[in-house]
């Protein structure tokens, strides 16, 4: 007897349901499934997520043509995933300090030129850009790959294509950057040196 959809009685011939589109659900609930649930809920994201971020560790080039030679399957897609991952990396980045860590650096080396009113504008344009860090990032990726398309035209690629390696080469840039906030725990004044400031 072939199993039926615990939705409409349909007989199930599939991980979906063909009367009405729900998954097939094999068992009862568990808290592992429940969890997966609530993951992608949250996110969205389903399969290919963790593959699309170790592939793009291990095989960027591979990634970005299979994607944008129409195999698109395997790889989660370019949009959400930089969008998840940039978010995380910025939320990450404000909560554990190294924002307003590089923002002091940055400010140290324009005091001695800066007048009140201009110090003033530079702390409200921080606070602003802290605000909306992943929103600036996401913002500036057009930009970015209107750069690469202009340095790369005899690669044969079209704007829309460097557009898609552009976001997930920030994607994936923004993922490097999550492990950068455990590392300033370890050593804050790391994140000091590394900008010149004593």
């Amino acid at each position: 007897m072939e199993p039926s959809c615990k939705n409409c009685g349909a007989e199930l011939h599939g991980e979906w349901c063909h009367e009405c589109g729900q998954r097939a659900m094999k068992g009862r609930w568990t808290v592992k499934s429940a969890f997966t649930q609530l993951f992608s809920a949250i996110t969205n994201v389903e399969r290919g997520f963790l593959f699309t971020i170790i592939q793009m560790a291990i095989r960027p080039g591979t990634v970005i043509k299979d994607y944008i030679e129409g195999k698109t399957r395997p790889y989660f897609p370019p949009f959400r995933y930089a969008f998840i991952l940039v978010t995380i990396s910025a939320v990450l980045t404000v909560w554990s300090g190294i924002f307003d860590t590089q923002q002091e650096a940055f400010s140290y080396f324009e005091q001695a030129d800066q007048t009140e009113s201009q110090a003033v504008f530079q702390q409200q344009l921080g606070e602003g850009i802290k605000r909306f860090l992943n929103l600036l990032i996401i913002i500036v990726l057009p930009f970015y790959a209107l750069s690469t398309w202009l340095l790369l035209r005899k690669k044969g690629y079209n704007y829309a294509e460097h557009m898609i390696a552009s976001i997930y080469l920030v994607g994936q840039t923004s993922f490097y950057g999550i492990f950068m906030v455990p590392l300033y725990f370890f050593a804050p004044d790391m994140m000091t040196l590394s900008m010149g400031v004593s």
